[in-house]
């Protein structure tokens, strides 16, 4: 090999550090700023336990609360009834039709959010 052989021009190794150091930088701001975690939270609805009184009732437990909510209300056959509890060990006893499907929503910091949904 020569002396004036070289693997790589002096101009593409600056472009190619450049370049990396550009890419690193990029890399290095967008953990410090926190720009990747910005997701938006995901609402928890409130936990239900849900039992069959008799073929045409049905009592709504609230087993857990991990947010506050509002306007729990129950959703079949195109009638919506609003559901009297709002805390832990609350219940209220809804009419609802053997074999209905049914969802039951509630409001979580203006969302509306699934909190049940099924055949009861």
């Amino acid at each position: 090999m020569r002396k004036d052989e070289r693997a790589v021009s002096p101009v593409i190794g600056v472009i190619l550090m450049v370049a990396i150091t550009v890419i690193l930088a990029a890399v290095i701001a967008t953990f410090v700023f926190g720009l990747g975690s910005k997701a938006p939270k995901s609402q928890m609805p409130p936990s239900l336990k849900i039992d069959r009184i008799n073929d045409t009732h049905v009592r709504v437990l609230v087993a857990g609360v991990p947010e506050e909510f509002t306007n729990l209300r129950a959703k079949y056959d195109n009638t919506t009834v609003g559901i009297n509890a709002s805390d832990v060990g609350d219940y209220d006893i809804i009419q609802i039709p053997k074999g209905t499907y049914l969802t039951v929503l509630c409001d979580i910091q203006g969302e509306t959010v699934i909190a049940f949904e099924g055949v009861i």
